[in-house]
Parts: structure tokens; C-alpha cells; sequence
């Protein structure tokens, strides 16, 4: 299914007024905290707020998601022929789809509830999803605001431009995403492919630049980094993404932490990575929205993505229910504490505000690129020998790079990174 989605960045030019958003404050240690006392107070609120669970429930139905997709996982590979997908209902039960009372019965002996299909059984988890198919969004060029600290991690604002930040235009505003490192410690950031502006020298002495906002003075803005690596369509294997190179400056400052922001009451710590299961709990940080949360709708959509000035492309990811504007584009998407994925585009992209963005005919859909997926393409066969990239995580701070063999394929275009330099 296809339908016509609008990318996240947001453009600005000399003219446009910036608004700072606080993004600073950090969690208060606790005498031996549960799961749910480590989430931030900002993701506590977005949870309650737009899925109605409290933060227990939230973390108890983002790790079932995991387990049955494990699960899953497991039996497509003995029965491939009679798994029809899994996923969570709306009560939070994992829930399996076969094909006979045979493999129903191996199902519920494994503890998850089977349902019997008489339909053909692939695709079964995309066509929960039929039900929020959305109406086209256009590109446009909101106004928004920056989110900018001295220590800017995952979720904050950066700025992407070719030449001299005093006189590019125009200006490309995203997010940063998950914070990643390659087998020599260069520090990276994942992010989104069409916020680099010029992919056809990504990589080069000539890549665009990154810089973290200084919204008094966006023109003097510090530069942070580079662009890598990147990609969107066919040229990025059917993926949206981009991989920056951080300043050692950059990486000192905070960037290179395991962590994600979406306001300014804390920080979210990423522990691992995960795959999008149909039903789960998302939630999204990006620097115009904050903490957006819903739920995943479709675990393997293909969509035409279109930019500002016309052009589209043909990807491949997962859709959800979180609110996601102009400006999103390259923040972390999560499940529990697990890096799920990097928001793409949105079909209510152009919308002032999320109150304004709910009246969308059918509601709020939002697209994003597995991570698993983006390390997958980028390493290809590179790990662990070569300069595999490895998402930092608050157990491998360092990075540990993995390709799941479900996804691997392809040569590394990172090639031997380095340091961006200061």
C-alpha cells in the first residue's frame, strides 16, 4: 500500500523568527528505582496522555511486544508456511496468527493467545492497519521552534546546510536521533536521510554540515559535525537515514550519550534495540512536538515520501499513531527504553500544533525507518571485523555493532570514517 506522506524537516531563512525551547534538567537519582521511576517526567506525562496507560503498563506492553515477536521470529523459520504474523491487541495481549488448531495448540502451550485465519496468512499484521489509512499531506514550510541546550542530545534540534552557516540557504531543521559509534570510537548520530541537503558529497571533505542551534543567533550556531553517511529511496536501500559524524567537541558535550530528550524534565537512557510489532506502544522525541506517544499500526509499510520541492521517493519502514511535525524528522523513536526507529514523515506534517494535527481525517499517522534496519544496511557485512557502526546503548556505551541476519546485504558505504574534526 502507498500513500503520500510528507517528510519532517523544516526549512527556515534569515527572516524566520526562532523560539527556544528549555531542554535542560536532569533525573533525580531514587533509592532503588523500578523500570518505570526512570522515565523521564515529559514521557510519563506523553504515555498517559496520548495512550492512556500508566508507566508500568507502558513498559509491561513494549516488552511483550519483543517477546512475541522473538517468539514469532522463531516460528516462521519452523512453520513459514503456516505463521501469519503476531502482534498485540488492544488490551495489550500478544496475539498469533496460524493457520491450523495444530499449530493454535503450540501457540497457546507457549503462552500467547492464537487466532485460526482462513485468509491468506502473509502480510496479516499489515492489514490490522488497513483501518488508519490517511489522506495525502502536502510539503510545507511551518513556522516551529528550536530546541537547543549546551549539552544537545538525541530529540534536540540541529541544523543542516552546504557552505558557510553565515550565508547557506536555505537552512534544513531536523532532529538528532540515536547516538552510535564505529569500531574505532568515531562518535555518530543517526538521523534522517532527507535532512542532508547535499547527499551526493555525504561522506567528502564537501559534506554538509551539522550545526546545534543558537536560536539568538542562529547564524553563529557551533558547528557539531557532518554528514557521514546517508540516504532515501533507492539510494539508501529503500531506507531514509543519515549518519553524522560528530566533533569530538560534540561527542564531550552530550551527544555521545545513550540518551534521548523530548522536554525539560530528564532524559530517557536507550538500553537496546527493537523491532516494530503491530500494536506496541511507540513514542517519538523531536525537537518541535517534544514526546509524542501511540501506537504501531503497520510493522512493514512501503510509501512514496515526498520533499519540498517536489521530489519523492520510494520507502520502506513502519507506521504509527504518534503525532509527528515539521522538524521531527531524524528524532528517536522508541518502545519501552528501546531504540525502535527514526521518524521520517508524517501525514500531518504541515499541522501548527498536535491538538490542530488530531482532526486529521482518521487521525495522526506517522512513518519511521527501523534502526535495526538502517545498521543492518549500513554495516552489511562489516561486522564485528570491520568499521561496523554499533548503536551506544546504557549496557555497550561504546557501541556494539550488530546485523541481524534477517536484514544483512550490501557493502558498508562508510568505508573507514574518522574524526570530523573540530
Amino acid at each position: 500500500m502507498r500513500i503520500r506522506l510528507a517528510r519532517c524537516a523544516a526549512i527556515i531563512g534569515t527572516s524566520v523568527a526562532l523560539a527556544a525551547l528549555s531542554a535542560t534538567g536532569v533525573v533525580q537519582a531514587q533509592p532503588a528505582p523500578s523500570p518505570a521511576d526512570r522515565l523521564p517526567a515529559d514521557l510519563v506525562a506523553a504515555i498517559e496522555r496520548d495512550l492512556h496507560l500508566t508507566p508500568e503498563e507502558y513498559l509491561a506492553r513494549a516488552d511483550a511486544a519483543q517477546q512475541v515477536a522473538g517468539y514469532a521470529s522463531d516460528m516462521r523459520r519452523v512453520d513459514p508456511g503456516g505463521f501469519g504474523g503476531a502482534w498485540l491487541g488492544d488490551d495489550g495481549t500478544p496475539i498469533v496468527a496460524v493457520g491450523s488448531p495444530a499449530a493454535a495448540a503450540r501457540v497457546a502451550a507457549a503462552g500467547y493467545r492464537a487466532e485460526v485465519v482462513s485468509t491468506p496468512l502473509d502480510g496479516m499484521e499489515g492489514a490490522l492497519a488497513q483501518q488508519k489509512r490517511l489522506s495525502d499531506a502536502p510539503p510545507t514550510t511551518p513556522q516551529f521552534h528550536v530546541a537547543s541546550g549546551t549539552d544537545p542530545i538525541g530529540g534536540d534540534a540541529y541544523i543542516a546546510a552546504t557552505g558557510p552557516l553565515a550565508t547557506a540557504q536555505p537552512l534544513l531543521v531536523c532532529s538528532f536521533g540515536f547516538t552510535a559509534a564505529d569500531r574505532a570510537g568515531t562518535p555518530l548520530v543517526l538521523s534522517a536521510g532527507h535532512c542532508d541537503p547535499s547527499r551526493a558529497t555525504t561522506g567528502t571533505a564537501n559534506a554538509a554540515s551539522v550545526y546545534a542551534p543558537t536560536p539568538t543567533s542562529i547564524r553563529t550556531s557551533p558547528r557539531v559535525g557532518d554528514f557521514g553517511a546517508s540516504g532515501i529511496g533507492p539510494s539508501g536501500g529503500g531506507l531514509d537515514y543519515s549518519v553524522i559524524r560528530l566533533t569530538p567537541e560534540a561527542a564531550a558535550a552530550g551527544l555521545g550519550r545513550p540518551e534521548v530528550r523530548g522536554g525539560p524534565t530528564g532524559v530517557l537512557t536507550v538500553t537496546g534495540t527493537a523491532v516494530p510489532v503491530v500494536g506496541a506502544p511507540v513514542c517519538k522525541s523531536g525537537q518541535t512536538s517534544g514526546y509524542t506517544c501511540g501506537k504501531v499500526l503497520d510493522s512493514d509499510f512501503t510509501t512514496d515520501l515526498f520533499g519540498d520541492g517536489g521530489e519523492s521517493w520510494s520507502v520502506r519502514g513502519f507506521t504509527d499513531s504518534a503525532c509527528t511535525l515539521a522538524g521531527d524528522s531524524g528524532g528517536a523513536i522508541v518502545t519501552g527504553t528501546l531504540a525502535l526507529g527514526i521518524t521520517s514523515g508524517s501525514n500531518v506534517a504541515d499541522a501548527a500544533d498536535c491538538a490542530r494535527a488530531a482532526a486529521a481525517p482518521g487521525g495522526t499517522m506517522s512513518f519511521g525507518i527501523p534502526v535495526r534496519a538502517i545498521l543492518s544496511h549500513v554495516n552489511g557485512s562489516s561486522c564485528p571485523a570491520g568499521p561496523g557502526v554499533g548503536l551506544r546503548t546504557a549496557s555497550h556505551p561504546a557501541g556494539l555493532c550488530e546485523t541481524p541476519e534477517s536484514m544483512v546485504g550490501g557493502t558498508s558505504p562508510l568505508g573507514s570514517l574518522g574524526s570530523t574534526g573540530s
